[in-house]
């Protein structure tokens, strides 16, 4: 009965798991953690026309690497790996563009050289940010060109690939009625055997929360060896598929605190039962 529990129980956490895999808090750390926006600013640095025809690149480069506008890209490149992990618009912060538009990235730019003004990063009297401002407007079409271009030579519009998207769709299976609650059914009869098998012991509890404890530990192994992997891997593994092993590791870590808390209290639980019962 143990080992269906574990069985049972390991697939109905795992498809909880694959919930939270794939949900916005998810793929935000996905986007953060492995340094998709800093490989995307620093390629939109390396063109020549961030510099506003030579006037400005180290104002560029202080405005880029703001937190207004690396927020606007973070939530860019959420947007866009949501939209493909989850085939739904995204819901936060700037939303899914199939390129990012002139206007967007101009408010984005105007709040980044505010930014940089306030914490003194950059000086310009009012004078000079109106000629900033109007440069940058003039600019921007071309300056939304070529991010948009980097984005393109990035993929990130097309993050998911062909086989990346048959492992999505066979991870979401788990996410089925049938799977999930057959699961839980099968894993609840399992805890009730153990706990009717082992009453005369008052030991069920105990063997109830070993199984769920064995789970949790089992999940944050995975979840460990998926972020390191991820996060050591550097350039030799493609940004999409890094990704995708911190969304997983990320599921597994949430699934497995709340399953640690769960097998942890029933510990006490087991004492308490015997003293009462006693």
């Amino acid at each position: 009965m143990a080992l269906v529990l574990i069985t049972a129980g390991g697939a109905a956490m795992g498809s909880y798991a694959v919930t939270e895999a794939v949900s916005e808090e998810a793929i935000h750390e996905a986007v953060v953690e492995t340094g998709a926006v800093d490989e995307l600013t620093d390629r939109i640095l390396a063109q020549s026309t961030v510099n506003l025809g030579g006037h400005y690149g180290q104002t560029m480069k202080e405005i880029l690497q703001s937190e207004a506008v690396t927020g606007f890209f973070t939530s860019y490149v959420a947007g866009c790996l949501q939209n493909q992990v989850r085939g739904e618009k995204a819901t936060a912060g700037s939303g899914y563009y199939n390129e990012i538009g002139s206007e967007e990235l101009y408010m984005a730019f105007s709040r980044g050289t505010d930014e940089c003004i306030a914490k003194g990063s950059i000086t310009m009297s009012q004078g000079e940010r109106q000629i900033f401002d109007a440069a940058l407007n003039i600019a921007m079409p071309v300056l939304s060109g070529g991010i948009n271009y980097v984005i393109t030579q990035m993929n990130i519009t097309s993050f998911v690939d062909d086989e990346a998207s048959r492992y999505i769709e066979r991870a979401q299976l788990m996410t089925s009625d049938v799977f999930r609650y057959g699961s839980i059914i099968i894993a609840a009869l399992a805890c009730l055997s153990l706990l009717l098998l082992r009453h005369s012991r008052r030991s069920g509890l105990l063997w109830c929360g070993i199984c769920v404890l064995l789970i949790a530990g089992l999940f944050l192994v995975i979840s460990t060896m998926l972020g390191g992997t991820a996060e050591s891997s550097g350039g030799q593994i493609a940004l999409s598929t890094r990704m995708l092993y911190m969304m997983a590791s990320y599921g597994l870590k949430q699934v497995a605190v709340i399953a640690g808390i769960v097998g942890a209290a029933c510990l006490p639980a087991w004492l308490l039962a015997k003293l009462v019962l006693r």
